[in-house]
């Protein structure tokens, strides 16, 4: 497929698939749908010549469609997802429009995006990061039972939308305890927030502290990461799966644009991904402490792989990711070797054909080197 030769039949059929989706496939713009365009668009750079200049015509009209529907993609929150700000979704987002401005010959926009992509990489993994919004807490200023109100100095007005929760400890006035936000406004002369409540307010006056319980709608991420390699996604899904599935489309990056950045992200993802398959706990149940609705729904369809509590990380699974930056590493040492208890899970995956590894390192050597 990569080479310069190839068996003329397989070649047409190959450009016959590509010419069919690019015709009738209408491009949406949603990162996790279109993810696994990633081969056709290597399939379509690597044979670009094969095809006439009318085909490439029909090509580049799907392209900038499809650039089109990805520049105006919004990421807004679906029904029972979370917020997608720093998440996976945008990784995936960055690779396949990195993928068509090459195609397209956007120079331009090319070099601004990597410049962006560099910048989202503090964020997917927000080691030390200050712009995260994780949950906080807050001196209580004020409360009322009547009116069903807690008072907190500062304007934190879009930290408290209605149906979040929170909790007041620490009240001498029979205030502690969860409550709902009803409605939150903020009095600029007092510099005050004044949080109203579902739930009643048992006492008059304040102290204690308010603290903020984890969100989707306020919050990007429920802790601050303790680790340099730890993702966004793993904090959230509390899921080595997701560890791993964010890290794939940096690794596509990384190989993309190299670079210093991308380089130590790919480097601190990869080390926590294999820390955490090499030296596990006893027992790791996958999502238990997730925070992201849209895994109690997979809980719920009983899907296995998410199923509480029987879903396990399967190091099988690490096969893509080892295979990838087993390459990645070996484009500038020849000589890199991981450990071998890695290789011998990517090469023995009980989901892989055998031939697998030779494929992958066929495919990724004819189209990078």
């Amino acid at each position: 497929l990569h080479g310069g030769g190839g068996d003329a039949a397989v070649l047409s059929k190959i450009k016959t698939l590509c010419l069919a989706w690019v015709d009738k496939n209408q491009p949406t713009g949603k990162p996790i749908d279109e993810t696994n365009f990633e081969g056709l668009l290597r399939v379509l750079k690597a044979r670009w010549n094969d095809f006439s200049a009318v085909e490439q015509t029909r090509i580049i009209s799907w392209l900038n469609a499809l650039k089109a529907a990805r520049e105006a993609w919004t990421f807004p929150p679906a029904p029972n997802e979370s917020r997608l700000l720093y998440t996976n979704h945008y990784t995936h987002h960055y690779k396949i429009l990195l993928f068509v401005y090459d195609l397209l010959g956007l120079t331009v926009s090319y070099n601004t995006l990597i410049s962006t992509i560099q910048s989202f990489a503090t964020q997917n993994f927000p080691f030390g990061s200050v712009t995260i919004i994780t949950p906080q807490a807050y001196a209580v200023t004020g409360a009322d039972s009547v009116t069903k109100r807690f008072d907190i100095n500062g304007n934190f007005l879009s930290r408290f939308p209605a149906t979040v929760t929170f909790t007041i400890t620490g009240n001498t006035q029979g205030n502690n305890g969860t409550y709902t936000v009803a409605s939150a406004q903020f009095l600029s002369g007092s510099n005050k927030t004044r949080i109203t409540t579902i739930e009643n307010v048992p006492g008059v006056g304040g102290n204690g502290t308010l603290t903020e319980l984890f969100s989707d709608l306020v919050h990007d991420i429920p802790r601050p990461t303790v680790s340099a390699g730890e993702s966004i996604d793993y904090v959230k899904r509390d899921a080595l799966h997701y560890q791993q599935y964010t890290l794939e489309p940096w690794l596509e990056l990384a190989l993309q644009v190299g670079g210093t950045t991308l380089q130590s992200v790919v480097q601190q993802g990869f080390d926590f991904l294999a820390n955490a398959i090499l030296i596990p706990e006893s027992k790791r149940y996958e999502f238990v402490n997730s925070t992201v609705p849209f895994d109690a729904v997979r809980w719920q369809t009983s899907q296995p792989l998410y199923l509480q509590p029987t879903a396990m990380y399967r190091p099988d699974d690490i096969a893509r990711c080892v295979l990838a930056y087993d390459y990645y590493r070996r484009l500038t040492n020849p000589a890199f070797a991981l450990d071998e208890r890695l290789y011998a899970l990517a090469i023995r995956s009980e989901r892989l054909p055998s031939s697998w590894p030779q494929y992958f390192r066929w495919v990724f050597g004819g189209l990078y080197g």
